[in-house]
């Protein structure tokens, strides 16, 4: 996805072989959960290219939510069900309507996957973005976001710590002093201790 080629064709190629192993094996949520994971790399893909993703990332979401039928502890599913729910936060957000019911499912499903397994430094990452799409949300809506921007650092501190070479959690803390640097040349004028 990242060498700059169309990927769309072998996604959906990928796509057509995990619903066959979905078919086959109806009973393995990790099937399920890898269905959907290329779904959502795709949906993130039509997302990044201005192609309306909204049902690709339904059409994600469906079988995350199997396979936490079927593996309610299963945390992988809990992160892929999240990341699918922060993106159509992102495009509720990005259509000025309200995002928050995606954010707060995204959010309890991050934190139900960080208790299953801690040890694992990208939910951190993910939550803390999830975070700041609600802060987004929040200076849109004329409020302060410094609270919720404040909450992603130590997200990001456990994640540095469980992956120090961790290059996401640099870009999240970068994303949260653009945002609260933002918010208060907007609000105070005077960003400059925030971007030091």
């Amino acid at each position: 996805i990242e060498n700059g080629k169309d990927p769309r064709a072998n996604l959906e190629k990928s796509i057509s072989y995990f619903k066959k192993v979905t078919e086959m094996n109806s009973t393995s949520p990790y099937s399920y959960n890898n269905l959907s994971s290329v779904t959502q790399s795709l949906a993130e893909w039509e997302y990044n290219h201005g192609i309306d993703a909204v049902p690709r990332y339904n059409e994600a979401l469906k079988p995350a939510e199997k396979a936490l039928k079927l593996a309610a502890d299963y945390p992988f599913a809990h992160f892929n069900a999240a990341k699918i729910l922060a993106g159509l936060a992102r495009i509720e957000l990005d259509h000025d309507r309200s995002p928050q019911n995606y954010i707060e499912r995204s959010k309890a499903m991050l934190e139900k996957g960080i208790k299953i397994q801690s040890n694992i430094a990208g939910p951190n990452d993910e939550l803390a973005s999830v975070l700041l799409i609600q802060a987004e949300s929040e200076m849109t809506q004329g409020k302060s976001p410094e609270q919720t921007i404040r909450k992603t650092e130590p997200l990001i501190e456990r994640s540095l710590n469980l992956g120090a070479t961790r290059s996401a959690a640099y870009v999240v803390r970068g994303d949260a002093n653009v945002l609260l640097a933002r918010w208060l040349m907007k609000n105070k004028g005077d960003a400059v201790s925030v971007l030091e």
